[in-house]
C-alpha cells in the first residue's frame, strides 16, 4: 500500500542519509586520531633520538649535554674548556691576545713553548698578554683552519701556526681515495658536515645518524676511509705520492687571509724535524738513535707513514709555507726547519722537542717578533694599570701527532 503524495524513494532517502553520515564521521575521526598518533610517535622518536645522541657524545667524548655546539665540542673540546669562545678578545684593547694553532708538537702536553711565550712577551710588549693555546694532538692544518674559522668573532693580536707532520698522514691513501678537504678520513668528513651546516647540527641527532651511517658503511665494506691515526700497513706505500702540498697551503692561506681582514698578525713557520740517517723502526724501539734514551714518550715515524715518504711530504709542505710567506709579506715568517740544528739533543723523536728544543724554538719566535717590531706597545687609552697579567689556556693530549 502506498500513501498519498509519497513514493518509495522519498521514504527511503532519510534512512540512507542517516546511515551515511555516521560512517563518514567515523572515518574522519579515525583518520584524525591516526594522524595524531603518528605525529606523537614521530615526536617521541625524534626527541628520544636527540636525547640518546647527546648522551652518546657526552659519554664517548665528554661533550656538554645541553649545548647547541655539543657535537662540535665532541671533536674540539678545547674550544669549550679554554674559554676562547666566550672571552672578549679584541686587538684594539690593552691586552695582547695570542692564538696558537697546531698539533701536539706545540701543545702544552708535549712541551713548554706556550708557557715560554707567556713568560717572555710581557716585558717586551709592556702590555698584558693572554695566550690561547689550542694546539692539540693529531690535529693538522685543516683542524687549525676550522678552529680559526669558528673563531671569526674573535680578533687576536697574533696567530701562531705550526702544522706539518700530521698532514703527511693524509697521503697514505690509495689512488682515487684522496680528497683535498681530507674527507677521505672520517674525522674530516664529519667536521666538514659541521662546518657546512652549522644550523642543522645544533641538533645532535642528524649528525649522529650521518656518523653512524658512515661507520656502518665502512664496517660492512661498502666504503673505505683513511684511519685518522696510525695508517694501514697495506696503504703506507701510497704515501710516496705526496698530495697534501696544495691542500696544506690552502688551509694556511685561508687563515692568513682571514687574519688580514681581522687585522691579526700571523706567524708562519716551516716544520722542523729530525730523522737520523741510520733511522729504522728497530733502532728507534731499541733506543739506539741519538734521541735522549731517558725519555720514553717519543713516537716512531711509522705512525705517520714510511720515513722516506714523511720526509718528502714535509719538505714539499715546507716549500709551500715559504711560498705562502712570500705571497703574504705582512706575515711573520720563521724557517724553523733551517734554524733548528738537526740534532737529537733537541728532539725526543722525529718532531717532538726536548726542553732545550722548546727553548730554542721559542727564542726564534721572540726574535722574529722583535725584528717585526712587535715590541713595547702603547697601553689602551684610559688605562692606568701598570701590572702585567697573563692567562694561558692550553690543551694537550698524549696521543702522537
Amino acid at each position: 500500500m502506498t500513501l498519498p503524495n509519497s513514493s518509495p524513494s522519498s521514504l527511503e532517502s532519510p534512512v540512507v542519509e542517516d546511515r551515511v553520515q555516521p560512517i563518514y564521521h567515523a572515518r574522519k575521526t579515525s583518520f584524525g586520531l591516526l594522524a595524531c598518533k603518528v605525529t606523537l610517535f614521530m615526536a617521541i622518536l625524534i626527541i628520544g633520538g636527540e636525547l640518546v645522541s647527546r648522551v652518546f657524545w657526552m659519554l664517548d667524548r665528554k661533550a656538554p649535554f645541553w649545548s647547541a655546539k655539543s657535537v662540535w665540542y665532541a671533536h674540539y673540546p678545547q674550544m669549550k674548556t679554554s674559554g676562547v669562545e666566550d672571552t672578549v678578545i679584541s686587538n684594539t684593547d690593552e691586552t695582547y691576545d695570542i692564538l696558537i694553532l697546531g698539533g701536539s708538537t706545540i701543545s702544552e702536553e708535549f712541551g713548554s713553548i706556550g708557557k715560554q711565550l707567556e713568560a717572555g712577551l710581557p716585558e717586551r710588549l709592556g702590555r698584558p698578554v693572554r695566550v690561547f693555546n689550542l694546539a692539540y694532538a693529531a690535529h693538522n692544518s685543516r683542524d687549525s683552519m676550522l678552529k680559526h674559522r669558528w673563531l671569526a668573532h674573535q680578533h687576536f693580536d697574533l696567530v701562531v701556526i705550526y702544522d706539518g707532520i700530521n698532514d703527511t698522514r693524509m697521503n697514505n691513501a690509495p689512488p682515487g681515495l684522496f680528497r683535498d678537504d681530507y674527507s677521505h678520513c672520517t674525522w674530516y668528513k664529519h667536521l666538514n658536515y659541521l662546518d657546512n651546516h652549522p644550523f642543522l647540527f645544533q641538533a645532535a641527532l642528524p649528525f649522529t645518524v650521518l656518523y653512524t651511517g658512515d661507520r656502518v658503511a665502512e664496517a660492512v665494506g661498502l666504503v673505505w676511509y683513511l684511519p685518522r691515526l696510525n695508517p694501514r700497513d697495506d696503504w703506507m706505500e701510497h704515501g710516496k705520492d705526496v698530495r697534501t702540498r696544495e691542500p696544506f697551503q690552502n688551509n694556511l692561506r685561508e687563515i692568513a687571509s682571514m687574519a688580514r681582514k681581522k687585522n691579526e698578525r700571523v706567524v708562519l713557520m716551516t716544520f722542523a724535524y729530525h730523522i737520523p740517517a741510520n733511522y729504522s723502526l728497530e733502532a728507534f724501539l731499541a733506543r739506539q738513535l741519538d734521541y735522549p734514551p731517558e725519555i720514553d714518550y717519543g713516537a716512531p715515524v711509522e705512525i705517520w707513514g714510511k720515513p722516506e715518504h714523511v720526509i718528502a711530504a714535509l719538505d714539499q709542505q715546507n716549500e709551500a709555507i715559504r711560498e705562502l710567506a712570500v705571497q703574504n709579506p705582512e706575515a711573520i715568517f720563521i724557517d724553523q726547519q733551517r734554524l733548528l740544528p738537526d740534532s737529537g739533543k733537541l728532539y725526543v723523536d722525529c718532531c717532538h722537542f726536548t726542553k732545550e728544543g722548546c727553548t730554542l724554538f721559542t727564542q726564534h719566535i721572540l726574535a722574529a717578533l722583535a725584528n717585526a717590531k712587535v715590541t713595547r706597545g702603547r697601553r689602551a687609552r684610559g688605562s692606568t694599570s701598570s701590572r702585567t697579567s697573563i692567562r694561558c689556556f692550553a690543551i694537550g693530549d698524549r696521543r702522537c701527532g
